[in-house]
């Protein structure tokens, strides 16, 4: 740890879920911090669910923050899989002894960090993007974020896949691996489900794929359905337009609809009728539900 770390403090780029996180436990340190972010303070754009596991909410417990989204997760211990004739073939606890699972919406989860970052006076500068490193040395490193100077002990990127940091730290780039994960927000109710276990979260297993159901509100009323495919790469003006095209997304939604049993036609039906489609990802932004983790969302 830098030396003059406690004077000069931590820049952190980017006011994600994982730069919030940070500030929190490096104030906890007594370490000062603060925050650069490129987007204005309501831009908002985190459409999806995130799922903390026990090790998560022990993170959030420490933080000061679980308490505080309680009332907005949907509380659960197990998630279940199922195979196309509706039968559960796997039934797992996703839970601790001192924790259960949470699933919420991630724009909650970030007010309630943001929230707690102002009770604690660490400010979030917006509007202000790194535009560039102008040297790093043992001192600690100068940069230019905006039209702004500034200086700090050391600088932690948290600013996405398009990271101006890591272009600093490193040529390595992210690699695409060919997955697209898209999904749409349905009313639970709006399915007759064959029972409980579809709509308190779970995987149907069928010819084209897996289809995953997570509720995202304390009640459960409100239901993601989705699903993860290969799908061609594209530049960033590609994914950017595919996210605004609402209509090639509800078409990706019913992508090998006809192959599909029943009940996972009648819920892609049902999100269908609701037109609320959205591009959760591609692989080089996220692990998706499907894979047991959280979902870095850009939303139609």
């Amino acid at each position: 740890m830098p030396s003059n770390i406690k004077t000069n403090g931590v820049a952190i780029i980017g006011a994600g879920l994982g730069s919030t996180a940070l500030a929190l436990a490096l104030h906890r340190q007594s370490i000062p911090c603060r925050i650069f972010e490129a987007r204005d303070a309501n831009s908002g754009i985190l459409s999806s669910g995130v799922t903390l596991t026990p090790n998560g909410c022990r993170v959030l417990d420490e933080l000061g923050i679980l308490s505080r989204i309680e009332d907005k997760s949907y509380i659960c211990e197990y998630t279940a899989t199922k195979d196309a004739d509706d039968k559960t073939i796997r039934k797992m606890r996703i839970t601790s002894d001192a924790y259960p699972c949470y699933r919420l919406y991630r724009l909650a989860l970030l007010r309630g960090m943001k929230a707690a970052l102002v009770e604690r006076g660490l400010p979030i500068f917006y509007d202000l993007k790194l535009e560039k490193i102008i040297s790093d040395t043992a001192e600690g490193v100068v940069f230019q974020v905006g039209d702004r100077t500034e200086s700090a002990a050391i600088v932690i990127g948290s600013d996405g896949i398009h990271s101006t940091l890591r272009r600093h730290i490193t040529d390595l780039v992210p690699v695409y691996t060919n997955l697209l994960c898209v999904y749409g927000h349905i009313p639970t109710e709006s399915v007759k489900w064959p029972d409980q276990e579809f709509a308190g979260g779970c995987t149907i297993l069928g010819k084209p794929g897996s289809l995953f159901m997570v509720p995202e509100v304390a009640d459960g009323s409100d239901l993601m359905v989705g699903t993860q495919f290969a799908y061609p790469e594209a530049d960033r003006m590609g994914w950017e337009t595919l996210t605004a095209d609402t209509a090639s997304l509800a078409a990706l939604l019913r992508k090998d609809y006809g192959q599909w049993h029943d009940t996972a036609k009648n819920a892609m039906m049902s999100y269908a009728n609701a037109r609320r489609a959205y591009y959760a990802g591609h692989s080089t932004l996220c692990l998706s539900y499907l894979a047991g983790h959280h979902l870095l969302v850009m939303s139609s």
